[in-house]
């Protein structure tokens, strides 16, 4: 019986690191000279490469401007997404939304700011 217990909390904790969450937070920046938007969605993983932000979709008033699909994640902590988007205004509202590869959806508000989050 020991064993046995043994052995189920061992595989508990070794599938445990790749169960899907949602991301669980997204900054945004822009930077008006090289005219690239910058954003960061955070997820955290122990397993970069099998659990995954795998879309991030940007989306002004209704229609998607920006979507990016991905095999595996930046790094342990975050994904990040740039793109060069000339004239985009501070202020700008839009709205992220970030999938995560096995579970989980974080949708967020956010506004341009230059050279902020």
């Amino acid at each position: 019986m020991k064993n046995t217990l043994l052995v189920v909390l061992s595989l508990v904790w070794l599938v445990n690191p790749v169960m899907g969450h949602p991301p669980s937070n997204v900054t945004a920046s822009y930077d008006p000279a090289s005219q690239v938007l910058t954003v960061v969605i955070f997820h955290n993983t122990v397993a970069p490469a099998a659990h995954f932000v795998k879309k991030a979709s940007l989306t002004v008033n209704g229609k998607e401007f920006l979507a990016q699909s991905f095999g595996s994640q930046y790094d342990k902590q975050r994904q990040v997404v740039m793109a060069v988007i000339p004239g985009l205004k501070t202020g700008l509202s839009f709205i992220v939304k970030a999938d995560c590869n096995l579970w989980g959806t974080l949708e967020k508000e956010l506004r341009v700011e230059v050279g902020g989050k």
